[in-house]
């Protein structure tokens, strides 16, 4: 009752918060997290000698488990997933896909929420509405990315033979920076999930630049073959 007797305190990894040493009396426990805040009320009576008092707040707090896939149904490692209450604000919530293309996005208030999603710094998902709905469970949903595992052969200038007897260097390159990058000996470059995007391809053999074009990524490309400058 007293507003000059105010302590504050962090939760840890645990989530708890200790606050030491206070005075005996009543009180009331506020808990704020971004923009969640829940209080209760006299939660802790006159302690008497007790050394220790322990209060357990439960907040609202939620998980929105994705499962993402590429546009043939394969799981995308990398993918990091926001969940924005407006889109011109910061995420509410951020996390990062791994192998099995699962992203677990924690602490989540109830709510409405835009999702986006980016891989190499290039979006590559994002709702039209806010369709994830968080009210009293935890989440689930399935997304379908614009990306794809891109596999380029690399063929002679005449389109007759396979280059596979040489150590080809490829890049992926987007407003001057290198999206992606792979080296392969077997005639085929590897660049794993891609974005679909129009990229400058590069190929190289010891330094030596063999291929420079244009190249649209798109589910239609992701598996094909280039004539470099072999002859």
């Amino acid at each position: 009752s007293d507003p000059s007797l105010k302590f504050w305190k962090l939760t840890d990894a645990d989530g708890e918060a200790a606050f030491g040493i206070i005075p005996f009396g009543s009180y009331d426990i506020e808990v704020e997290y971004g923009v969640l805040e829940k209080s209760v009320e006299n939660v802790i009576p006159s302690l008497g000698y007790q050394e220790v008092k322990q209060e357990n707040v439960t907040l609202p707090l939620y998980r929105v488990t994705l499962k993402i896939l590429d546009k043939k149904g394969s799981p995308v490692e990398g993918v990091k997933a926001q969940l924005f209450k407006e889109l011109d604000e910061e995420p509410i919530a951020t996390s990062i896909s791994e192998a099995d293309g699962k992203a677990v996005l924690k602490l989540v208030p109830q709510g409405n929420y835009y999702l986006v999603a980016y891989l190499k710094g290039i979006k590559v998902y994002q709702s039209e509405s806010r369709e994830i709905k968080v009210t009293t469970k935890d989440v689930s949903k399935i997304i379908v990315v614009n990306a794809g595992k891109l596999n380029i052969t690399v063929y002679d200038y005449d389109g007759e033979e396979k280059m596979k007897k040489y150590t080809l260097i490829g890049k992926l390159i987007k407003e001057g920076e290198v999206v992606g990058e792979t080296e392969s000996s077997d005639g085929v470059l590897r660049f794993g999930h891609t974005p679909f995007a129009n990229y400058t391809l590069k190929i190289s053999v010891g330094g030596l630049e063999v291929y420079s074009s244009p190249y649209e990524v798109t589910f239609d490309t992701i598996e094909k073959s280039v004539k470099a400058w072999f002859y």
